[in-house]
C-alpha cells in the first residue's frame, strides 16, 4: 500500500507542476489577461485551447465519406491517402450505401466509371 500511495503522490505532484507550467506559459496570453482570473481561469483557458485545437485538427483530417458499402453492382472503395478516396466502379450500374458523405476542403473523392453511360447511386443512410 505504501508504494501505491507514494506513486499516487508523485503523480499528483507531477500533475500540479504541469498545471503551473501551463499557467505560467499562458500568463502572457492576451486571452488570459482579458479574463482577469487566477490559476483556475488559466487552467480552463489552457484546456479549452487544447480541446478546440484537437477537435479542429480531427475534423479537418477526417472529412471524407465514411462507411461505404456496395449494395448493388461492382465497385471498390479505397483511400489512397488521408485526403483522397477513390471509388472504382467496374459494372455499368452500382449502388453504394454510405454512413456519411462529406468532402472537406483539400480532400478529393474520385469516381472511376467504365464509360459515359455508367451510373452510380450514392445513398447516405447515416447508420454508424
Amino acid at each position: 500500500m505504501t508504494g501505491n500511495s507514494s506513486s499516487l503522490k508523485a503523480r499528483s505532484l507531477l500533475a500540479e507542476k504541469r498545471r503551473r507550467k501551463v499557467a505560467r506559459a499562458l500568463a502572457n496570453s492576451t486571452v488570459v489577461k482579458r479574463t482577469g482570473g487566477g490559476l483556475r481561469t488559466l487552467f480552463r483557458a489552457a484546456v479549452c485551447y487544447l480541446v478546440s485545437t484537437s477537435l479542429v485538427a480531427a475534423q479537418v483530417a477526417s472529412v471524407l465519406p465514411t462507411g461505404g458499402s456496395v449494395a448493388s453492382g461492382a465497385a471498390s472503395i479505397a483511400a489512397s491517402n488521408a485526403n483522397a478516396l477513390t471509388i472504382a466502379q467496374t459494372s455499368r450500374n452500382a449502388v453504394i450505401n454510405w454512413n456519411s458523405f462529406s468532402i472537406g476542403a483539400g480532400n478529393t473523392v474520385t469516381f472511376q466509371q467504365p464509360d459515359a453511360g455508367s451510373a452510380v447511386l450514392n445513398r447516405v443512410t447515416g447508420n454508424a
